[in-house]
């Protein structure tokens, strides 16, 4: 039995399947907790040796399964997993932010300079940098609610073993992307542009990075109740809405009651 880990979010991007032939068999699994369950335990193992092992292995044909019964034009869709891709990531955003006396016990200069040569490696095996997740703990980053209107996406609400029910929020990445490129448009144009205008405009790359038939989704795991319930993507809403209006005291008003929910959020997570 795994450790659950239900602070962690997903922004995940399912491409077709048809666009990527040699994703054809292989992995590929559309049983969702079989895979998730896989990287638990996994996580676990290398957390329990002595020393920890922080970095994962590969995991080049490990790869989630949107069938073609779960949307509506009958597609199938995949998501890579690409764990060690993420533990790239991670490291290079931890040597940019936590100090060196720090990081050497939590992550060997000898891990990270074989993580570093790796990652050249994948990026001489690939045609660019894809990464087709972004991770969040506790919190939902504000550009991921850029992309979504649950008046329009699909929302999935699974009721789990212990009771709680787990939500899943499904946008077509063309319309995702239109979103966000609006948002990002409003913020160029109202707010400085070294703050959260340049958050959403690398979010707006991001999501154009994608096939145009490719599907985005934001699963909220053990978090779903916690966040669904809040007003937050709410206020982030009527916030743009009255800075596209140039309605700066509604805009700030708004965004002040967003922000409220962001600290009691931060205070939760550092608390846990």
């Amino acid at each position: 039995m795994s450790f659950t880990r239900p602070y962690e979010l997903f922004l995940r991007v399912f491409e077709p399947l048809a666009a990527h032939p040699r994703w054809q068999g292989g992995g590929t699994d559309a049983n969702r907790d079989r895979i998730e369950s896989a990287l638990r335990e996994d996580a676990d193992q290398r957390l329990l040796v002595l020393p920890p092992a922080p970095m994962p292995p590969a995991t080049p044909s490990m790869r989630m399964l949107l069938p073609a019964s779960q949307t509506s034009d009958g597609i199938d869709r995949v998501w890579p997993v690409q764990q060690d891709v993420l533990s790239w990531s991670a490291i290079r955003e931890l040597e940019e932010s936590v100090p060196t006396s720090l990081l050497d016990p939590l992550v060997p200069r000898s891990v990270r300079r074989e993580a570093s040569m790796e990652r050249m490696d994948w990026l001489r095996r690939e045609d660019g940098d894809l990464m087709y997740t972004q991770v969040s703990c506790w919190r939902v980053p504000f550009q991921w609610w850029l992309a979504f209107d649950e008046t329009v996406d699909q929302v999935i609400e699974e009721e789990q073993d212990d009771g709680s029910v787990r939500i899943r929020v499904r946008a077509e990445i063309m319309s995702a992307s239109a979103r966000a490129d609006w948002a990002r448009d409003v913020l160029a144009a109202t707010t400085p542009s070294d703050g959260p205008a340049a958050v959403a405009a690398e979010f707006a790359e991001w999501l154009d990075s994608f096939d145009f038939n490719s599907i985005l989704e934001l699963d909220l795991g053990g978090m779903s109740a916690y966040h669904w319930e809040s007003d937050m993507r709410h206020r982030l809403e009527d916030s743009l809405d009255a800075l596209a209006d140039s309605d700066v005291e509604r805009a700030t008003e708004a965004f002040a009651a967003y922000m409220h929910t962001v600290d009691t959020q931060r205070l939760g997570a550092r608390v846990n």
